[in-house]
């Protein structure tokens, strides 16, 4: 991908704009760039984010939103099949679907699975994670999770190194920033 697509999805993401197929190219664009590609990738996030911290929302007159919805054909709702949306995370053995990100809240609804025996890394959470095990098994945080059960690691905490033994698949709400590929990795 060239070096002027990826800054055009880039700045598409900062702003909220980018379809949900993008991203995914994005992010494995992102993962297989040039350490300077991604640094100057997440400079205009942060450049973006800045900027958007800096701006008050003003809400539209009411009815407004409701007469865009008629004129585009833009429904109140989405839905993403099953099988749509899985991407390959740098991270062998694992793939991950982004459900939602909230350009408002900075938060991110995904779905990650893990294959047998996969191991994710350490990492530092920036804002808080929110995990709910949906099948199989997650080792984390000193604990072993199965179906229905459920964890919270605070902002600013660092997780060690998570595994499954047998394979899982769990939704995570977290922040945004988390979950993006950092410039070096």
């Amino acid at each position: 991908m060239s070096f002027a697509a990826l800054d055009d999805l880039a700045i598409q993401y900062a702003t909220g704009t980018l379809e949900a197929e993008a991203r995914g190219t994005l992010l494995n664009a992102i993962a297989a760039a040039s350490a300077p590609d991604r640094h100057r990738c997440a400079a205009m996030q942060d450049a973006a984010a800045e900027l958007a911290a800096a701006v008050d929302p003003v809400p539209p007159p009411p009815g407004v939103r409701a007469a865009l919805v008629v004129r585009t054909g833009m429904a109140d709702f989405s839905v993403m099949r099953a099988h749509e949306g899985w991407h390959r995370h740098p991270v062998p053995g694992v793939s991950f679907k982004e459900l939602r990100v909230d350009a408002v809240t900075g938060q991110a609804t995904l779905l990650f699975r893990l294959a047998p025996a996969t191991r994710f890394p350490p990492h530092h959470h920036s804002g808080a994670e929110q995990c709910f095990v949906l099948e199989g098994d997650l080792h984390a945080g000193g604990v072993r999770l199965g179906p229905g059960d459920f964890q919270v690691a605070t902002p600013g905490s660092d997780h060690d190194e998570s595994y499954s033994e047998h394979g899982c698949m769990v939704m995570l709400i977290v922040a945004a920033e988390d979950y993006i590929p950092a410039p070096g990795n």
